[in-house]
């Protein structure tokens, strides 16, 4: 029994020096997210010199925020929408066109903005330059730019209805505002946005069961139709969300979960059987 206990003991310590190995092989030769991502960023100067800064506080967390952001994973850095030039090693030379948000040459003016953010996004931003919101904003400089809701970053995504209501009542039912009250604007927009954001959960459970599907090889074309038409309805209702036409966004989103919510159910059926 004794003899037993330490041939199970050396066992256990085996396994553990194994394991032990196997992780440390692991932490040493795999890389970190940051360091699989770096080589997109190697020769650019901008990241370079701004990952060292650290005073003002403000101008470093510009660099820590788009370090964190979507823009860095996709490959967008500093010059894609600030300017300058991210090959030069002198910092006059590097800074050659970058001009402060509040000249209206900037590219990231207000009016400028969206035009920037469509050398990406050129669907959705079109469809916004096209929104009378824009066209007062250009007019007037009232009214609400791309980075109103997504920040100067576009490090936020405006999922919240509560929040979309806010956001509105900004300017349409402020005290003493610059427009009259109008809170049934506020109120809509909170309306919508639930609405979006129960069609993106139906289209979501609809394409999920469409995967377990195929999975089993089941008979599904017609649910395929009705998945890739409620597919299509959505990202057309999330577009015409950005022209500020609320009816229409409403309308464009029930019909996305209609049509998901019938794919579903048959989908739900199918696998049942």
């Amino acid at each position: 029994m004794k003899g037993s206990l330490v041939m199970l003991k050396r066992i256990c310590f085996v396994l553990a020096l194994v394991l032990f190995s196997v992780v440390a092989a692991q932490t040493n030769h795999q890389p970190t997210p940051t360091q699989a991502q770096e080589p997109n960023y190697r020769n650019n100067k901008c990241v370079a010199c701004h990952t060292q800064i650290t005073q003002p506080v403000a101008l470093s967390n510009r660099y820590f925020e788009w370090h964190s952001s979507v823009h860095r994973d996709a490959g967008v850095s500093c010059e894609k929408c600030h300017g300058g030039d991210p090959a030069a090693t002198d910092k006059t030379r590097a800074h050659v066109g970058i001009l402060p948000y509040s000249n209206a040459q900037s590219k990231i003016h207000y009016r400028n903005v969206a035009t920037t953010c469509k050398s990406c996004h050129q669907g959705i931003t079109d469809t916004f330059l096209e929104s009378k919101h824009y066209q007062n904003l250009k007019a007037t400089g009232l009214g609400p730019s791309c980075s109103t809701c997504h920040a100067h970053m576009a490090t936020e995504v405006v999922l919240s209805p509560q929040q979309t209501s806010s956001l509105c009542a900004y300017c349409h039912n402020t005290i003493n505002g610059a427009l009259p009250p109008r809170p049934e604007i506020s109120e809509k927009a909170e309306a919508v946005m639930h609405a979006l954001n129960r069609a993106d959960v139906a289209v979501a459970w609809a394409a999920s069961l469409l995967r377990e599907s195929d999975m089993k090889r089941l008979n599904v074309a017609v649910e395929r139709v009705q998945v890739t038409a409620a597919q299509g309805m959505l990202k057309d209702a999330k577009f015409t969300w950005h022209s500020f036409n609320l009816e229409m966004t409403l309308k464009k989103a029930d019909e996305a979960f209609t049509t998901a919510m019938k794919a579903k159910e048959e989908l739900g059926k199918k696998l049942a059987h």
